[in-house]
């Protein structure tokens, strides 16, 4: 009887742990890139990505990374993932 009960035990710490592992897994791909963040950029412009993308968080960070060569973010396209900005003169 305690071998059935050991072999009983051990599928259950092992299912308890993938169960474990699994969960932890999903909750960080959750968090992954949960902030916008500056994909590519130059004087002339930036790419901004995050899963979705917020707007009024993604134009701050096209204004900060433009203001660095004197010029403002303008929005010019993109999807739910990727927000895409010209950087004008003012």
């Amino acid at each position: 009887m305690s071998a059935v009960r050991s072999a009983n035990h051990s599928r259950i710490t092992t299912t308890l742990r993938v169960a474990a592992l699994a969960a932890l897994c999903a909750g960080a791909a959750g968090c992954m890139h949960s902030e916008p963040f500056l994909d590519s950029g130059d004087v002339n412009g930036a790419t901004i990505r995050t899963v979705p993308v917020d707007r009024s968080l993604a134009d701050n960070l096209a204004q900060n990374h433009c203001a660095q060569y004197q010029r403002v973010a303008r929005y010019v396209g993109g999807d739910s993932y990727t927000a895409l900005y010209e950087c004008d003169l003012p």
